[in-house]
């Protein structure tokens, strides 16, 4: 019995390293898709991500990168910023002697929570 959890264990560390992680833009929420749900207050996350060419529009053909910060200042008040980088090359730099990633594309998000849920109707989402 001991053997089975043990091999069980390593079966699912393994596992870990292999799957890839979940994007995200520095909001709260699953994948590209921003939920209702908020951090705690007083809570950053600060991160980065590779994205792969594949999940960019197509007229990007290079893998690029983007890192964000996300600070919740309040509970019902969350700020982030976030910032994909770009390619001279894409842009049509290249012959002005620009290489690599040159420009970064910029935003801040803001989400604030007017009502709690459930405190003015039980239903109420």
């Amino acid at each position: 019995m001991q053997i089975k959890r043990i091999i069980t264990t390593c079966v699912f560390l393994c596992c870990a390293f292999v799957l890839s992680a979940q994007l995200t833009y520095g909001t709260t929420g699953l994948l590209h898709a921003p939920s209702a749900e908020m951090q705690k207050d007083k809570t950053i996350m600060l991160g980065a991500n590779f994205m792969n060419k594949e999940i960019t529009p197509p007229t990007w053909y290079y893998h690029t990168y983007n890192y964000y910060l996300n600070v919740t200042f309040f509970p019902w008040l969350e700020v982030a910023y976030t910032c994909t980088l770009f390619k001279a090359e894409a842009l049509g730099l290249k012959p002005y002697g620009y290489s690599g990633f040159t420009n970064q594309d910029r935003y801040f998000s803001v989400r604030l929570r007017a009502l709690k849920e459930g405190q003015f109707w039980k239903y109420m989402p």
